[in-house]
């Protein structure tokens, strides 16, 4: 299984799936997708034949690629208010924030480790 693959396990830890812990689920935009489930925003989105939303790109958004600005509203319109086009377009800027930190944090254990 793929890391991808567990966004319905990390819900249902007594299936073996673990909690989401991957930084991308941890910007707006990202908290939003894990609320509401990628299958359900696929599923919603699919039926518009202009959009042609896929998993894989719902993925490569919370990876960092911007969709392009339909589906972005739609995005929008689907969560009734609850991300906008800012929260959805800066999505990859607040993940590279949190990569930061993260590398920082990393660097400072590896350090406490060393001096004890």
């Amino acid at each position: 299984m793929t890391r991808s693959d567990s966004y319905c396990r990390g819900a249902l830890p007594h299936l073996g799936g673990r909690p989401r812990q991957d930084l991308r689920w941890q910007t707006n935009f990202g908290q939003w997708v894990g609320e509401v489930g990628v299958p359900a925003i696929v599923s919603e989105l699919e039926t518009d034949p202009d959009l042609r939303v896929s998993a894989k790109a719902v993925y490569s958004w919370l990876r960092g690629c911007e969709p392009r600005p339909d589906r972005a509203r739609a995005l929008v319109n689907l969560s009734g208010g609850a991300i906008t086009l800012n929260m959805i377009y800066c999505h990859r800027r607040d993940l590279e924030r949190l990569r930061r930190a993260a590398e920082a944090e990393g660097a400072g254990d590896e350090c406490r480790s060393q001096s004890t």
